[in-house]
C-alpha cells in the first residue's frame, strides 16, 4: 500500500455470502502489523492447499485515501485473491479475532 493507514474495516461472510462479522480497527498498532503483513506478502500459490472456511474484505483506509484486499481465510493461512498470494502465520486468526463471530465491533 502506497500510504500509512490509520484504520481497517473487516467485514467476514460464510461461504453462502452470510454475514459473520465485522470491526473496525482504530489501534495504530494493530493496523500497522497487519498492513505490513499485507505489504510483505509473497508466497503466490496455484491453488489453496487448506479449506476456506470465510471470505473477508479489508479496507485499510486514511483520510479520503483507502486500499481494498479480499481474502479467503483458512485454517493455515489468509489467501489474498485475485493476487492469488498466501499470506501465512497469524493473519487468518488476527482477522478473525478482530471480527468475532455475530459481533459489529470497534477496536
Amino acid at each position: 500500500m502506497p500510504f500509512p493507514a490509520a484504520q481497517m474495516i473487516i467485514c467476514r461472510y460464510d461461504l453462502k455470502g452470510g454475514p459473520v462479522g465485522t470491526a473496525r480497527v482504530t489501534d495504530a498498532t494493530t493496523v500497522a502489523e497487519l498492513q505490513n503483513a499485507v505489504n510483505s506478502a509473497s508466497q503466490r500459490l496455484t491453488t489453496n492447499p487448506c479449506e476456506i472456511d470465510s471470505v473477508t474484505y479489508v479496507f485499510f483506509t486514511a483520510g479520503t485515501r483507502a486500499a481494498f484486499f479480499t481474502f479467503d481465510l483458512t485454517s493455515c493461512n489468509a489467501w489474498m485473491m485475485p493476487q492469488s498470494v498466501a499470506i501465512t502465520g497469524p493473519l487468518a486468526g488476527r482477522l478473525r479475532s478482530l471480527s468475532p463471530d455475530g459481533t459489529a465491533t470497534d477496536r
